[in-house]
């Protein structure tokens, strides 16, 4: 017998399916920090278990937009599958310089400048991106879109970063 003062919601769960969720939560563990042990060979096993948890797993899909150039620098991603592409928005000099060799300079004169995506990098499995707060930067650099097969990515937000900054100041170096 026990007494709420709210609204109280009771889950009963049989007691072997109890046992393969937790199983399955332990192995998810174990792959977790799995990857980090690969990705940061050299400390200690116990401490990237423990860091490994401060992480979110998200997928994206084909082409979808990670973050655009100025979001704010919000979290930190490491790779787990796929490929990530990074862009630089930048203005496209050499359309601007074509149109006016066409004659069409109040056109020119009119429109905005027009802008596109320069190709920077490709980031690969087991490798991070998303830095920029570790640079003292507050918003994105770059841009980061998901590859042709998608990407699955661990991710570590700004407030987990600064409430374990000092605990895995090694990591951070």
């Amino acid at each position: 017998v026990f007494i709420a003062l709210d609204e109280v919601h009771v889950l009963t769960i049989h007691r072997d399916d109890y046992f393969e969720a937790r199983e399955q939560l332990e192995a998810s563990k174990q792959y977790k920090a799995s990857f980090f042990i690969k990705v940061f060979p050299g400390i200690k096993e116990d401490k990237l278990r423990a860091f490994s948890m401060l992480f979110e797993e998200k997928e994206f899909l084909k082409d979808e937009v990670i973050y655009n150039q100025g979001d704010k620098s919000k979290e930190v991603y490491f790779l787990k599958s796929g490929e990530i592409k990074l862009y630089e928005s930048v203005e496209d000099k050499t359309q601007a310089k074509k149109k006016v060799m066409e004659g069409f300079e109040n056109l020119l004169m009119r429109s905005p400048k027009k802008k596109f995506n320069l190709f920077l990098a490709s980031i690969t499995e087991g490798q991070f991106f998303g830095e920029e707060y570790f640079l003292g930067y507050d918003s994105r650099v770059y841009k980061a879109v998901a590859g042709s097969a998608g990407a699955t990515c661990y991710i570590l937000s700004t407030n987990a970063i600064k409430e374990f900054q000092y605990d895995y100041r090694h990591i951070f170096q």
